[in-house]
């Protein structure tokens, strides 16, 4: 495991209460601030394993709890094992930081505590390792660290003198911590500690209590080191506000030898994703132990449900549900939506998984689940696309309604419920659509606060084809060309099919052969689909996503008849639209293998379709005029590009 050898210590901390407790409280989608749960363990294991390599003494502080999680469960290789003060048990979840405290006082030689959630690809440097005073970096005057220090300045008790007298706001970054200098490091814990318990009847009242812990551990620090003269290492210097230099996965090992996850980045599952693949590519046998155990909770999780949930139906509630879920490399999430779909307040359904190839263990994440519950059911089939995995979903489904969701989305419990309520109380709906919610986390808060006011509104077939792409009362265009967030009579899609010939933007054909049938639909007014947007969901945005974009709603305008105008109207700006957009990923230098006649055919609008897009009285002058704009306008593209000019359709953003 050792690459290289280093007399300095390495120490970690994990706390487990505020894990825990956010897990038992909110769900374990808030534990620790990352997007996906399964990305804080694969932290926490690639920080140990990545430091393992280059000391040989890496040691972790923890409590009981911790030690069952991180030792004997994952298996982390840590030399030794501490465990915290049990006298911490009676501190508050939100003093996160009382952890590090208590370990930092505990040292009785030279060490760096590193964070969790660093990953390094090489030893630190000998400045750093013989350093007396040792942290992270600097950070200078930021505007969140100001207002949460005077907040707390004007709250606290027992403020030490040190602090008041400081006139900076500057404070050091701790995701790295320690040095040679034992007894001044010992000294600061105390004060800090001291602090930071004779606040805790405070602490609630503080604006922004849960960050008072980077006032008591890492403000605190630099103000008692300033007042006694004491220089502090920094391990890097010129750290922006956003600490964007800490995440270049792209540029290690090298030059970024150091990544620090920290604060907001974990909330990108595109960072989650990184580490993920630098934990599956540096160490894969520790990867795949992440992921069996992680699989194993999700296991559990399901059938402990599943128990307390004894399926017995109602009078009115006897009619069964097909869902349609196709999945495809997604280990990591699938197992997070079947929890959702499966927990759902209707319990009559049958759950089709269809496997679309995966080369990672999807299929085995799936066969788990449908073990301990025999609602699901995988299917496996070769790598063939979405449409496809749709298209067998619908073939084998036998229930009276359908629904579609996406793998790596996720459903508010009463998603079925009340769809299947505002079905029945209008018998001759077709189908029923609600509000989809787009969201960067898997975050259980906001099925509450995205919970609106129930309202139902019944539209007919014309009204419907009408809104297809121009959006319908407070819904925007993207719900209107999506299969999911929907639910269908099974009649309505009898002998449809999504087209196989798209990867992308199947979705808009299907729509607008299903609205073609449609006689009435029932909108529901709560916010009940959740679409994860991440890095390595099927992007509609990409360059390819475009041209397949251009090639569907030229589809769907020669399958709608003129006398559909508005469809029309819609389908005809929306190829417009595209060509701009293909255009502006053609200026940034995508399609460098195309040549010029593949080019053309890429960006070429017929000139009776342009001239249609001119003279439609169903679109707005103004959209027009944008999308001329971006159409003709080299730096209006490269504002569009850079996220500075946006076309919107109906208030919704069309990027």
């Amino acid at each position: 495991m050792v690459c290289g050898t280093s007399s300095m210590k390495i120490i970690q901390t994990f706390w487990s209460k505020p894990f825990f407790e956010a897990e038992r409280m909110k769900g374990l989608q808030q534990a620790c601030g990352w997007c996906n749960p399964l990305h804080y363990y694969m932290s926490h294991a690639l920080s140990c394993l990545s430091l393992r390599q280059f000391y040989d003494d890496v040691e972790l502080y923890t409590d009981e709890e911790g030690k069952r999680l991180l030792v004997d469960e994952l298996h982390l290789p840590y030399t030794s094992v501490h465990m915290l003060p049990d006298e911490l048990k009676s501190y508050p979840s939100e003093l996160w930081a009382l952890g590090k405290l208590y370990a930092y006082h505990d040292q009785r030689e030279p060490f760096l505590h590193v964070d969790n959630d660093v990953y390094i690809w090489q030893r630190f440097p000998e400045r750093i390792e013989q350093a007396p005073l040792v942290a992270q970096n600097y950070e200078r005057d930021i505007a969140f660290n100001r207002a949460n220090i005077m907040n707390v300045m004007v709250m606290a008790n027992d403020i030490p003198p040190y602090m008041r007298h400081m006139k900076t706001t500057d404070e050091a970054n701790m995701g790295v911590f320690g040095g040679t200098d034992i007894g001044f490091i010992r000294r600061y814990a105390e004060e800090a500690l001291r602090f930071a318990l004779s606040n805790v009847e405070t602490l609630r009242q503080l604006r922004y209590h849960y960050y008072f812990n980077t006032v008591f551990e890492q403000y605190l620090l630099t103000c008692l080191a300033a007042s006694e003269g004491r220089e502090i290492t920094y391990a890097f210097h010129d750290v922006d506000d956003h600490f964007s230099q800490m995440v270049r996965f792209d540029e290690v090992p090298e030059p970024q030898w150091y990544i620090h996850t920290c604060g907001p980045w974990k909330k990108l599952y595109s960072i989650g994703n990184n580490v993920a693949v630098h934990l599956r590519e540096r160490f894969p046998d520790n990867y795949r132990q992440v992921m069996d155990w992680y699989g194993r909770q999700t296991v559990a999780a399901i059938s402990s449900e599943r128990q307390r949930n004894v399926i017995t139906q109602s009078e009115n509630n006897h009619t069964r549900l097909s869902v349609i879920i196709p999945a495809y490399n997604v280990e990591a999430l699938v197992g997070h939506c079947l929890q959702t779909v499966l927990s759902q307040t209707w319990r009559d359904m049958e759950v089709i998984v269809i496997d679309d190839g995966s080369t990672d263990s999807t299929a085995l994440r799936i066969a788990e689940i449908a073990e301990v519950d025999s609602r699901v059911r995988l299917i496996r089939q070769k790598h063939q696309g979405v449409a496809a995995a749709r298209n067998c979903g619908m073939a084998e489904s036998t229930g009276d309604f359908i629904t579609f969701v996406d793998s790596d989305d996720y459903l508010h419990p009463q998603f079925a419920e009340l769809m299947m309520l505002a079905l029945n109380r209008h018998p001759n709906a077709d189908m029923c659509m609600t509000h989809s919610v787009r969201v960067t986390k898997l975050r259980d808060d906001a099925l509450s606060r995205n919970y609106d006011k129930l309202t139902t509104a019944i539209g007919d077939g014309d009204i419907l084809r009408s809104a297809l792409f121009l959006g319908f009362r407070q819904i925007s265009f993207e719900q209107f060309h999506t299969c999911h967030g929907k639910l269908f009579r099974r009649h309505l899609l009898e002998g449809l099919l999504f087209p196989e010939e798209y990867s992308m933007y199947e979705d808009a054909v299907f729509m607008n052969r299903v609205y073609k049938r449609v006689s009435q639909c029932v909108q529901v007014g709560h916010r009940l689909y959740f679409w994860l947007i991440h890095s390595c969901s099927t992007l509609v945005s990409s360059s390819v996503g475009r041209l397949q974009g251009m090639s569907a709603y030229r589809q769907c305008l020669s399958e709608t008849p003129r006398t559909d105008s508005k469809v029309c109207a819609a389908c005809l700006q929306r190829i417009v639209l595209h060509s701009a957009w293909i255009r502006s990923y053609i200026d940034d230098g995508h399609y460098s293998h195309f040549d010029r006649r593949e080019l053309h055919a890429a960006t070429h609008v017929p000139l009776r379709l342009f001239v249609g897009f001119l003279l439609s009285p169903h679109i707005k002058l103004k959209k027009k005029w944008r999308i001329l704009r971006l159409l003709y306008n080299r730096k209006a593209r490269q504002a569009f590009n850079n996220g500075e000019f946006v076309v919107k359709d109906d208030g919704a953003p069309l990027k």
